[in-house]
């Protein structure tokens, strides 16, 4: 299935292609309610994708971002 993405999709995936593991994990936990990767289900999926092969979660990334900001 091809995916048509907009200006702002362009320009979200291409910051998902260059996003560390660190920068991927604090938008995971602190991303506004609506975020628009979150709410792209392609851009979803890439992202998702991206963080898992840089190693996703574990309790050391999760230590080191906190739950604060």
């Amino acid at each position: 299935m091809t995916q048509l993405l907009d200006e702002q999709g362009y320009r979200l995936l291409k910051e998902i292609e260059t996003m560390t593991r660190l920068d991927m994990a604090r938008l995971i936990r602190f991303a506004p309610s609506g975020h628009p990767i979150f709410s792209d289900t392609y851009l979803y999926e890439r992202f998702m994708q991206r963080f898992e092969l840089l190693g996703g979660w574990s309790p050391g990334l999760s230590k080191t971002i906190g739950w604060g900001r």
